[in-house]
């Protein structure tokens, strides 16, 4: 869920040396596209459990890109639109013929208390999700909430409704608030980008993380692919 952040002679000469000079025009979109992707921070360490009931730490991501979204199955909020871009990404990288040892897909459950790992094989298996590429994670809600608010800076909170208000899809009515952006990781750990979960957005999510996974990385090799 989400809370409710006249062209004169001279003019066109003047255009016309900008774009000769490659300050305008493709030249210029050109030096755009090969700056580097900022970098936001650095994901810190977690030890949560996926859908299968297996272990998943952040150093088991480490040479890989990832691309990771907060959510909770009962939401009928924001999540359904994030993980149907989840499920675009998925579908994108399987075109473009990248292995799960080279991209990766991570949705944190904000509702652990609910979400156990049995309710996220089934939600997995309903949406299509790919076990080997597509984890699930669940655990103590005060490990999600750090890796949420310290690591990824995403906001998560958790509230009663007031007086009068409807009742919240956590349990007991609770309103859940998180953020709704997919966040992009590169095979270091580190954040370098942040998407709204609209078209746009995920036309540029997929656009890093194409450049991400073209560059040489540090990371050396990227491992085995777990079964």
């Amino acid at each position: 869920m989400k809370r409710r952040f006249w062209l004169a002679a001279p003019l066109a000469v003047l255009l016309g040396a900008l774009v000769a000079l490659g300050v305008l025009g493709p030249g210029r979109r050109r030096s755009s596209q090969a700056e580097a992707l900022p970098v936001f921070g650095t994901v810190p360490s977690f030890r949560l459990t996926d859908q299968r009931g297996q272990a998943v730490t952040a150093a088991d991501l480490h040479g890989r890109v990832w691309v990771a979204n907060f959510m909770f199955t009962s939401c009928s909020g924001v999540c359904p639109v994030l993980t149907r871009r989840m499920v675009e990404v998925q579908r994108w990288a399987e075109r473009a013929g990248y292995p799960a040892t080279a991209l990766r897909l991570v949705s944190f459950s904000v509702e652990p208390e609910r979400d156990t790992p049995e309710r996220l094989a089934g939600f997995a298996k309903e949406h299509g999700a790919d076990a080997v590429r597509w984890s699930f994670l669940t655990g103590p809600y005060q490990a999600v909430e750090k890796a949420a608010v310290e690591g990824f800076k995403l906001g998560l909170s958790r509230e009663r409704p007031g007086p009068g208000e409807p009742p919240g899809d956590g349990l007991d009515g609770i309103n859940i608030f998180h953020g709704t952006r997919l966040v992009l990781v590169d095979q270091q750990g580190r954040i370098r980008g942040y998407y709204e979960a609209d078209a746009e957005g995920l036309g540029h999510l997929e656009a890093a993380a194409a450049r991400l996974l073209a560059e040489p990385t540090r990371a050396g090799a990227q491992g085995t692919e777990r079964s």
